[in-house]
């Protein structure tokens, strides 16, 4: 049975929504490498056309977990989400009073990210509103955007409830909640952060670098 890689995409597979500089390289390494491992996503972003897009560049055609881990798909079909009512439907009804000044994302289903229009003094009011009910958890993006999942719900409890004991590399930048992985799920980070960094089980300069790591190519 192939391990599994899974990528997180923001500051992993494209910077700033830009592919790296060496990324002829690293989609070489990823064909090279497929009859041994099968490669997925893990990412904060919805399943959408543009998370489609980056696959289909990478030649990455595995499993997809997508919204913080809230929703996981196989073969381009949700096999697996977390509530059964659209987050965004909820949001509405909590923020019925602010409707003129929060606009959802429409292609997420189990969390919800709100871009705040006109005065960001609507940002801290908003995250308080959310933060009263007791099974959201909210955080702030910048100044005019913020993101809501259930609480529970991260990319690493995703892995291991959908890997069970499968041995998983996840490579990503950073993540918040990973103090309960298990042992069949190695981390790998190619991003800055030293707090996180000290809690992985190795560190890169960059996506390449973990290619040649595990494909053992100098």
């Amino acid at each position: 049975m192939n391990k599994t890689i899974l990528f997180d995409i923001d500051e992993t597979l494209v910077y700033d929504n830009k592919y790296p500089m060496n990324f002829s390289s690293i989609k070489e390494k990823i064909k090279l490498l497929s009859n041994r491992y099968d490669f997925g996503i893990c990412t904060n972003r919805p399943y959408d056309e543009n998370v489609k897009e980056i696959m289909k560049e990478y030649g990455i055609n595995g499993i997809v977990i997508s919204e913080v881990g809230a929703c996981i798909y196989k073969n381009r079909k949700i096999i697996y989400s977390h509530a059964r009512e659209l987050l965004n439907n909820r949001i509405l009804k909590i923020l019925a009073d602010y409707e003129d000044v929060v606009e959802l994302n429409p292609n997420r289903i189990n969390s919800a990210s709100l871009h705040i229009k006109g005065n960001k003094k609507y940002t801290d009011i908003i995250i308080n509103e959310i933060r009263k009910e007791n099974d959201l958890k909210v955080y702030k993006l910048n100044d005019y955007k913020i993101g809501i999942t259930y609480k529970g719900v991260n990319k690493i409890n995703a892995i291991k409830n959908y890997f069970q004991d499968n041995d998983v590399i996840f490579v990503t930048d950073y993540e918040e909640d990973i103090s309960k992985h298990k042992n069949n799920i190695q981390l790998y980070s190619v991003g800055k952060n030293d707090i996180f960094n000290s809690k992985c089980d190795k560190t890169y300069d960059n996506i390449e670098s973990v290619l040649n790591d595990i494909g053992g190519i100098k």
